[in-house]
């Protein structure tokens, strides 16, 4: 912290005086411990305070600075921005392990419901309701160890497949791992979730008449009604929270389409980032920098298979750019906390050509613009709509404040399109372009032919310039739009993963229950079969039984989830709260699923002989 750091070194004098004396520096930060009894609260109170002082000491040269106070876990790697990411997903989780919970519920409660012969014998012989419940509840919490025992090998195979396909930096990843407080935290869930399911059917099973449970009249029927009725609401309940795991992943799937359709405002075909940096005691100068990375431009340009090459300061969605004030000339100054800010873009001649970025009006840059004190700027639309919404932008000058920034008002050249600079799909900001070399940059390479076999003589050429293949950075423009969105993609292929695992949960126990009912109907479809029900009606009966069940979760899920999905806004890039293509995907890929889990148990309803149901019962 921050930025990768590897090693510190301490200001010089006249640095650290000029950062004390210039509160519009933003290349520093302030870490500070709070006193004793001090609260976050009356910090930022106390530092917005001598932050108007401080503007009012020297009005003329800065604005009120924009102080904000944080704690340092969140400004750490910007770990605020998995804070929503890392909710949802645990939330996921938690609705899966409902989910096999609710299977587990059910499966006992079939498993009991064939055993009902020995609870009454066992009851009637003197057995306690405390000691048949303790040993139902010791079974299922056997199945409940059995099933996170086997699926430990399988968890330290997810994550490191996890590990692995995370590309970047996450604070805490490295240190994670399958440890002893993991292992036991997994234990105590899996016992405590078998318990609490399990005990309702030992319950149900244990107090349970043996009279009724050895009865085949009225008494019998209402405690299976009352088991079926018990049990279709569990599955009620995992169809719901399997709607709402589908929706939600397919809401991610439908927002990174839509990422993938936004114009980032340059073209990434046949493009080429090569980042680096330059060491200050090899090019102390301006113009020892100016003709360093101008021969190595030259050197690339002339490369066969080079259509455009320019440079930069910060590459578009890296998500950083410092930023500069800045003043209009011939327009009133407002007061220092009311002066307009702007992205501050470093640029060589030629880097809208490689980039592909729209001249809209006026010129770009030529090499007479290349000077140690620049006199011309560019401009985006925005800062140009902003300040100039009729359309007389060039020519305007415009003044940067700040002790990086030329001395000289800058003549507005030209006019270009917005860039997505802090990722796709985030709203443009006023940008102000300037011919200037930079120690640490950005080559922009354009071919006339894929850009694979270029990669080597393009890294031999920047090479030359650095003497070192370390400080080197190559990757395609299309590369640079992939990593953007990376991690949103995948959040929803985790997402997706654990909606596929709840839908697969859900048909296991809409076939579990529904093959349950059909063997306990055994007699009455063998009865309906002789009086002349043909198959195809059989086979109605169960299907309709199956998808009342399933029509009921997911209205109920639909409903949840055009509610729930509203605290994952900021993760839904183009997509409404209600989602038509979404909830349709979810119903249809429900309605498919049910169908598939009812297909064998009708199947087996239909080949029922009806003298050997009847002969059976």
């Amino acid at each position: 912290f921050p930025f990768h750091a590897m090693f510190w070194t301490p200001l010089g004098p006249a640095e650290e005086r000029d950062v004390l004396n210039d509160a519009s520096d933003r290349r520093f930060g302030i870490v500070a411990r709070l006193s004793p009894g001090a609260t976050l609260e009356r910090a930022a109170r106390e530092t917005s305070l001598l932050a108007r002082r401080s503007a009012e000491s020297e009005p003329l040269r800065l604005r009120q600075p924009d102080m904000r106070v944080r704690k340092l876990r969140d400004a750490i790697q910007n770990i605020g921005n998995y804070r929503m990411p890392v909710l949802v997903l645990q939330f996921a989780v938690l609705f899966v392990l409902s989910i096999a919970s609710l299977n587990l519920a059910n499966l006992l409660m079939a498993r009991n419901a064939g055993r009902k012969h020995e609870f009454a014998v066992r009851l009637a012989l003197g057995a306690g309701t405390a000691r048949l419940t303790r040993q139902l509840v010791v079974e299922s919490m056997l199945l409940g160890l059995g099933g996170c025992l086997v699926s430990l090998p399988l968890a330290y195979l997810g994550f490191h497949a996890l590990a692995a396909a995370i590309t970047w930096r996450i604070p805490g990843l490295t240190e994670a791992g399958i440890n002893a407080p993991v292992l036991a935290f997994t234990m105590i869930v899996a016992l405590a979730t078998s318990l609490a399911f399990g005990l309702a059917p030992a319950a149900l099973a244990s107090r349970s008449d043996p009279h009724v449970l050895l009865a085949s009249g009225a008494g019998r029927a209402t405690l299976d009604r009352r088991r079926h009725r018990l049990s279709g609401t569990l599955v009620v309940a995992e169809v719901g929270l399997a709607v709402l795991l589908l929706t939600a992943s397919g809401m991610m799937i439908h927002a990174i389409f839509n990422l993938t359709q936004v114009n980032p405002g340059f073209n990434t075909k046949r493009a080429v980032a090569i980042s680096f940096s330059l060491p200050g005691t090899r090019y102390p100068s301006r113009q020892s920098l100016a003709a360093g990375l101008g021969q190595t431009i030259d050197r690339i340009r002339n490369l066969p298979g080079v259509e455009a090459i320019g440079a930069v300061s910060y590459l578009p969605l890296i998500g950083y750019n410092p930023g500069a004030d800045f003043t209009v000339v011939g327009q009133p100054s407002g007061a220092p906390e009311q002066t307009p800010r702007a992205d501050y873009q470093p640029v060589t001649p030629g880097y809208f050509k490689a980039m592909g970025i729209a001249l809209r009006h006026g010129r770009a840059f030529t090499e007479r613009d290349m000077k140690p004190q620049p006199d011309t700027a560019i401009v985006n639309q925005t800062l140009a709509r902003r300040f100039w919404p009729g359309g007389d932008a060039i020519g305007r000058h415009i003044r940067l404040v700040g002790d990086d920034a030329p001395n000289n008002p800058l003549a507005i050249v030209g006019i270009v399109g917005d860039v997505q600079q802090y990722g796709i799909g985030t709203p443009p900001r006023p940008e102000i372009y300037v011919p200037l070399h930079r120690h640490s940059m950005t080559l922009i390479v354009r071919t006339a032919g894929p850009p694979g076999p270029m990669m080597a003589a393009l890294q031999g050429a920047v090479k030359q310039l650095t003497h070192s293949q370390a400080d080197l950075s190559v990757r395609t423009l299309e590369h640079v739009v992939a990593a953007s969105i990376e991690k949103r993609r995948v959040f929803a292929w985790l997402l997706g993963a654990m909606a596929a695992l709840a839908l697969a949960l859900s048909v296991m126990g809409i076939y579990a229950v529904i093959s349950h009912r059909t063997a306990e109907r055994t007699r009455e479809v063998g009865i309906r079969m002789a009086l002349g029900a043909r198959a195809g009606d059989v086979r109605r009966l169960v299907v309709v039984q199956a998808l009342t069940l399933t029509a009921i979760g997911v209205v109920g899920g639909l409903l949840t989830a055009s509610a729930a999905t509203r605290v994952m806004k900021r993760l839904l890039f183009g997509v409404g709260f209600v989602d038509a293509w979404t909830f349709m995907s979810v119903v249809v890929m429900l309605v498919g699923a049910t169908l598939v889990a009812c297909y064998w148990p009708a199947r087996r309803a239909t080949r029922i002989d009806p003298m050997e149901a009847l002969r059976c019962q």
